[in-house]
Parts: structure tokens; sequence; C-alpha cells
């Protein structure tokens, strides 16, 4: 859980840093984007992807406008390789939850969990 170049969890509530902007409509509506209250937890979002594609993000007039960064910096510090991440509501790119990433995580975690056990014996 954030051990990639942006720090980041790409689970909804997970980690020290993780993503508060899904592009989501009932996240941008209805949430918390201060990390009070409700958050779409256990969402699984993209996480990186081509940086080109993150240029001139277009936001809907209904969706409430959302973005955020690591205290003191631009997620596009931490790009590279032709990789950008970009924590905002427009970008679904990176931000977007999608069911098979979620239903697919507790799978991984309990595998790694399992591994790690495993390793101690």
């Amino acid at each position: 859980m954030g051990a990639n170049a942006w720090g980041s969890s790409f689970v909804v509530g997970a980690g020290e840093t993780y993503p508060h902007c899904p592009q989501h409509q009932v996240a941008n509506l209805a949430m918390s984007h201060s990390e009070r209250g409700d958050i779409l937890r256990g969402a699984v979002v993209n996480g990186p992807n081509k940086a080109g594609l993150l240029d001139g993000l277009a936001r809907l007039d209904s969706m409430r406008a959302c973005s955020a960064a690591p205290s003191g910096h631009r997620w596009s510090d931490f790009d590279g390789h032709g990789a950008g991440y970009v924590d905002d509501v427009a970008a679904w790119q990176t931000v977007e939850p999608a069911d098979d990433y979620t239903a697919t995580a507790p799978l991984a975690l309990s595998l790694t969990a399992d591994a790690a056990v495993t390793a101690e014996r």
C-alpha cells in the first residue's frame, strides 16, 4: 500500500495517502472529500496511467470540483517513464473505481498476508 513513486495506495481509505476524489457519481456528489465522514472506503482505482491522457482534464457541469495532492507537492512531481497520476474527479483514467479491481483486492491482500505468514514459519 503506497510502495510506488506517488506514495499512494490506490484503495480508498487504505494507508496514509489514498484517493480522495474518485470519479464516481455518488462519491462526488454526496461524500466527504476532507477525510471526515463518509467516503467510498474499499473502492480500488486504476492508479497511474499514460501521462498524456491526463492533459486537459474536463469536468462535467454537474461534477463537484475535487482535487487532492500530497502536502507540499504536486502529483506530477512523481511522474516519470511516461506514467502519470492525479487525484482529481475529472481524471477517470487514474481515479475511477473499477468493480473488477475492487472484487479482486481481498483475494490479492489475503494471498499477500498468507505469503507473509508462510515466510515467517
